[in-house]
């Protein structure tokens, strides 16, 4: 990879705090802990030479940056000085403990900071503890990265950041704004989304893209399944989302037309203004978001809602046969019908099966299509097994 980059410089620190709730955003804080005490040429160099980032340009990106390196009417500046800097995580910020049956319980975040022994803010509204916030920071803050923290951020906060906040947002921005991105992306039906890294700023997720990584949504994929792969994506991206923000924040205040290998990364790491035009919000999830009705929807819809919902607030309908709300547990998928309907056996109204041994009931919807399911609760909590259930 020729000269060692980060050795030109007087060793500083990029000192970073990490927001963040959700199990599924831990591989992001992990790789922000196996990246302590390395700048980030280095762990954009380690990345590059495991090929794990997930950026098909990002070798041609660090060419670009040795390349700018070697340039010596470069070397100093700050854009370099900065991106040679140590990576030194002083804070984790996270959701306060909850109360479960007389105990307090701690997230994963809360754990994982207890067990490296970095200091941990847990707020109950933190944009009402700006003090504390202060005395936690210290003035001593460069950037913060947020991913599924929870709350809302107030612009004195934000401006604490010596350099900026940047947030993992799993949707293509703009659309998907909001609280739900991947549980309505999937509820939806689409095939294609993407993470993007934006600066954080007072509107809902409205801030300027610096990273957007596209992302398939793979058949029969829930929301579970997704958020640890977006995680995964957060966790070997956030180095190009810092990269991309101080490349942007350095040329927005200096003159870098004629320099080649500037406009080359510029290139490769896009600012995106978002469109106002296309933006679209998700809501925040509440029990009633649960319910549907077959009668109204088709299967393939209900499967979406299935899919994006299984965690909270899962997927519920009124059953006439078992007059009360039935949620839904276990959906292994849609039948799909011939034209020969002839195997199908009518139980009643609501529910039928195949004339053959299977291990599930076919819940029929609205225009005759209809849902594998294989396990249900009632309301009032009973579970229902439906391999061998008689009706």
């Amino acid at each position: 990879m020729g000269k060692t980059l980060y050795c030109l410089f007087n060793i500083s620190f990029m000192r970073v705090v990490f927001f963040g709730s959700s199990s599924f955003v831990i591989p992001i804080l992990k790789d922000l802990d196996l990246s302590r005490n390395l700048s980030l040429l280095q762990v954009l160099q380690k990345k590059t030479s495991l090929n794990t980032l997930v950026n098909s340009n990002i070798s041609e990106i660090y060419s670009q940056l040795e390349k700018l390196i070697e340039e010596s009417d470069f070397i100093g500046s700050e854009f370099l000085e900065k991106i040679n800097s140590k990576i030194e995580l002083v804070g984790i910020v996270t959701q306060a403990d909850t109360l479960h049956r007389g105990k307090l319980q701690q997230s994963e975040v809360a754990l994982f900071a207890n067990q490296k022994n970095v200091k941990l803010f847990q707020p109950e509204k933190i944009k009402n503890q700006v003090q504390d916030w202060n005395s936690f920071i210290e003035n001593n803050l460069d950037v913060a990265i947020v991913s599924s923290y929870g709350q809302i951020l107030s612009q004195e906060i934000l401006n604490s950041a010596k350099i900026s906040f940047l947030n993992w947002h799993p949707s293509k921005l703009p659309m998907y704004r909001g609280p739900s991105p991947m549980q309505q992306t999937i509820a939806d039906g689409s095939k294609q989304t993407a993470l993007s890294w934006i600066k954080m700023e007072k509107g809902m997720d409205s801030g300027d893209i610096y990273l957007q990584i596209p992302v398939e949504i793979k058949e029969g994929q829930n929301f579970l399944e997704l958020a640890k792969e977006m995680g995964e994506i957060g966790s070997q991206t956030w180095p190009l989302a810092v990269l991309s923000f101080l490349l942007q924040q350095y040329c927005d205040k200096t003159d870098l037309d004629k320099n080649v290998y500037i406009n080359n990364l510029r290139r490769l790491l896009p600012k995106i203004v978002q469109n106002n035009d296309t933006v679209t919000f998700t809501k925040m999830l509440n029990k009633d978001s649960a319910l549907v009705d077959i009668s109204y929807s088709p299967a393939n819809e209900i499967y979406q809602h299935f899919l994006g919902f299984i965690q909270y607030p899962k997927t519920s309908f009124y059953s006439q046969y078992f007059k009360c709300n039935v949620r839904l547990d276990i959906v292994l998928g849609l039948l799909e019908l011939s034209s020969n309907t002839s195997n199908l056996l009518k139980i009643n109204e609501e529910w039928f099966k195949l004339d053959t041994k299977t291990d599930f009931m076919l819940l029929r919807c609205k225009n005759e299509s209809y849902l594998k399911v294989q396990q249900i609760t009632l309301e009032g909590g009973k579970k229902i097994n439906l391999k061998g259930f008689q009706f």
